[in-house]
């Protein structure tokens, strides 16, 4: 099993929606980046964008913000938002928390050196039925460093053919981009050798499209595999290293 080697320590965290399924309440449609927490002066901060996703998420009739802190375009609440937020991560004291950082590939000894805000950008602080999940502002990321990412799109591409699903694990995998993609020209496909499995998640992709790509070495490997056979979830683990 391959572990984080090197640590993120984000300075943000992009606040993404993603429209659910009502009927099996997962989420598993179109990702926005709706937000961001940030530390100011060790008071957390979550701050609503006005930007284009918002004013398309604010089209489906699910999105609302978030339960305790309603969309206002341009609000900013600072009150308990990094204890509110910590509810979305496993207590420490958990008797299976080793178990937990693991499943999220961050090593178990690292427990102690952990901050809330790298525990949330590695697990990404989803809740069932809530389409709210966080995920690290890469932009100003200097490498090296690894990311844990959900493969995106994968029932939809041709990663469904390969069985037993399981055969994955452990496979290298390489980021193609496709600048020609109508939906979104950032978009950033994942190939095991001819096989394209889905892709960059939005929210990771105007980074590699823009920022890692051709300017520092990328190495990932699909590192877990979960959900259902109907619907397997496939994350990899993507080291970013300087050339």
């Amino acid at each position: 099993m391959k572990f984080v080697e090197h640590l993120m320590t984000p300075e943000k965290l992009l606040v993404i929606w993603q429209i659910m399924n009502l009927q099996n309440n997962e989420n598993n449609g179109k990702r926005f980046v709706v937000g961001e927490v940030r530390a100011e002066n060790g008071n957390w901060l979550l701050e609503y964008y006005d930007n284009e996703d918002t004013k398309e998420a604010r089209t489906h009739e699910q999105f609302s913000g978030m339960t305790a802190y309603p969309y206002e375009a341009g609000k900013i609440y600072n009150g308990n938002v990094k204890d509110i937020l910590s509810k979305r991560i496993a207590s420490p004291s958990r008797s299976d928390y080793p178990e937990y950082l693991r499943s999220y590939r961050l090593p178990p000894e690292q427990a102690g050196n952990l901050s809330t805000m790298q525990i949330l950008a590695y697990t990404r602080g989803e809740l069932t039925g809530d389409g709210f999940s966080f995920f690290p502002d890469l932009e100003n990321m200097m490498p090296p460093f690894d990311l844990v990412i959900e493969i995106a799109g994968f029932r939809h591409c041709d990663g469904m053919e390969i069985q037993p699903i399981q055969s994955l694990l452990g496979k290298e995998v390489r980021f193609v981009p496709e600048p020609e993609n109508d939906k979104d020209p950032d978009a950033i496909a994942i190939y095991t050798g001819e096989t394209k499995l889905g892709y960059v998640p939005r929210g990771y992709s105007q980074y590699f499209a823009h920022h890692a790509l051709g300017r520092y070495d990328i190495a990932a490997s699909i590192t877990k595999i979960n959900g259902t056979l109907e619907r397997p979830k496939i994350s990899a683990l993507v080291q970013v290293m300087p050339k």
